[in-house]
């Protein structure tokens, strides 16, 4: 999958069902509250060490930095940023680019 490829974690989209989720617009004293749905994404959280803010690109690997390029051309994402691309580190060189958001 393009997504795994370009380490994206795993994502699932989730649809909770609760009546916090209604604020009763006519009477908000109202104990009767209907149910609403919300549907959401829920994602495994990754490990890092770091954003991509906290180090210099030439440090990046480019192969890494390519698969989220082309991630972000396929799914038309225009607002990558050195904030939602996370790092991880082993041995003091990065070992992974994992793009959130």
């Amino acid at each position: 999958s393009p997504l795994l490829r370009a380490g994206v974690c795993p994502t699932a989209l989730v649809c909770v069902a609760n009546s916090v989720f209604h604020i009763a617009t006519e009477d908000r004293r109202s104990l009767f509250r209907t149910i609403k749905d919300k549907v959401g994404s829920f994602q495994l959280f990754a490990q890092h060490s770091c954003t991509s803010e906290d180090m210099g690109p030439s440090r990046f690997p480019v192969e890494q930095v390519h698969r989220i390029a082309a991630l972000d051309i396929r799914l038309c994402n225009t607002d990558r940023h050195s904030g939602n691309i996370l790092l991880r580190e082993s041995g003091g060189e990065v070992s992974a680019l994992v793009p959130i958001d």
